[in-house]
């Protein structure tokens, strides 16, 4: 099942009328995944000098041990802060008894969305609770720190880059039948032609999206399908393009089989593979059409 993880989050901010999910909850699952931690901190446990009027939200988890793709968006109060023109990150190990600086580089700014959001790719080997800070400067050229934290697992619960995409028979339909395997308002036809067990065969790219549209009505959600339909239609016949809904059914709300198969801890979760059905890419959270376009180009 779908756990909270994303709801949780966003309970955790004061506020955020805006951004709080309105998605239904499935039962079952616990709340304790390794997912996300917020910031800033003067907490003198993570041994982190430096705070902020600002706050790290990062809208993922599931995340393995390795270079795992860690998306946050910048706060302030309930504002979405679009006027930071720069971010670089330093992880710390805290295992031992002072925080060890393992990594540091820039984050990449997306602007192309409907929630602006940053994007970096930190190595980390081991396992545990990471303290990260985040120095910031904005367009006045003002800077600041924000210091937040992240589990990071062994391995990541759904597939991972360099697995192999799970051949699910996703739902197919058109006209009236896609209000039931979807609750997309607007749906495109072209995003339930083909099953995943298909698309991952046929020797094309394959992105998949993930998500529900209509009960996960966020500006940091919402919008992912959005994203893949503008790729769709800038990159039409080199890649299939898949959309699976969350929930397999809009009264119960169970979620799908297919969500069930890929064991996918929230939502939503954007995909991309390879000719061969290899995940090249995963996206947990926002993802706009630079972002998702730039790798899928790595592929073609």
């Amino acid at each position: 099942m779908i756990k909270k993880t994303l709801i949780s989050l966003i309970i955790l901010l004061v506020g955020l009328a805006a951004v709080a999910c309105s998605q239904p909850a499935p039962s079952g699952g616990d709340d304790d995944d390794p997912a996300v931690i917020l910031g800033p901190s003067s907490d003198s446990n993570t041994g982190l000098d430096g705070i902020s009027n600002f706050q790290i939200v990062i809208p993922a988890n599931d995340l393995g041990k390795g270079t795992p793709r860690i998306p946050f968006i910048i706060m302030d109060g309930s504002r979405m802060v679009s006027e930071v023109e720069a971010v670089f990150i330093t992880v710390f190990d805290l295992s031992g008894d002072e925080p060890t600086p393992i990594w540091e580089g820039p984050a990449t700014n997306y602007s192309d969305y409907t929630v602006p959001y940053w994007v970096f790719y930190p190595t980390i080997e081991t396992v545990g609770n990471f303290g990260m800070r985040a120095d910031l400067l904005t367009a006045d050229g003002d800077s600041s720190q924000s210091q937040f934290a992240v589990a990071i697992q062994e391995d990541a619960i759904a597939p991972n880059v360099g697995d192999s995409g799970i051949p699910s028979q996703s739902p197919t339909g058109s006209g009236d039948e896609l209000a039931i395997i979807s609750s997309d308002q607007n749906p495109d036809d072209e995003l339930y032609t083909i099953t995943l067990e298909d698309a991952l065969s046929n020797g094309l790219p394959t992105i998949i999206s993930f998500s529900t549209p209509s009960f996960c009505q966020t500006a940091i959600c919402a919008p992912v399908l959005d994203t893949v339909k503008q790729v769709k239609n800038e990159n039409q016949g080199s890649a299939n393009f898949v959309h699976v809904e969350i929930f397999g059914d809009f009264e119960t709300f169970e979620t799908a089989a297919t969500v069930d198969e890929w064991q996918l801890q929230s939502e939503p979760w954007t995909y991309l593979l390879d000719g061969d059905g290899v995940i090249t890419a995963r996206f947990a959270g926002p993802v706009s059409p630079s972002e998702l376009t730039a790798e899928l180009n790595k592929i073609e």
